[in-house]
């Protein structure tokens, strides 16, 4: 999965942020830069960091129905027993 989405959306600019940190250049703009410090590239996946929280995910909108039936119907089912 690539951390920068296909379209423009808010998520754009916090990927080209951490690599432009990574590279060792500074970020101009100061909401930015907080903004980018919450959040993680792991093998190429973006995550936000939290503090009592484990690392949340961010998927492709591609991928949200299909998490969404595998935790409703497959993964959890209904539990009827």
């Amino acid at each position: 999965m690539n951390t920068e989405p296909a379209a423009a959306d808010w998520r754009t600019p916090i990927p080209r942020g951490l690599k432009a940190l990574t590279r060792g250049e500074n970020i101009q703009d100061k909401a930015l830069s907080k903004k980018v410090a919450r959040y993680v590239v792991i093998r190429e996946d973006l995550y936000k960091r939290g503090f009592s929280t484990p690392l949340l995910k961010f998927v492709d909108e591609e991928l949200i129905e299909y998490i969404m039936n595998e935790l409703h119907n497959d993964i959890c089912g209904m539990h009827y027993e």
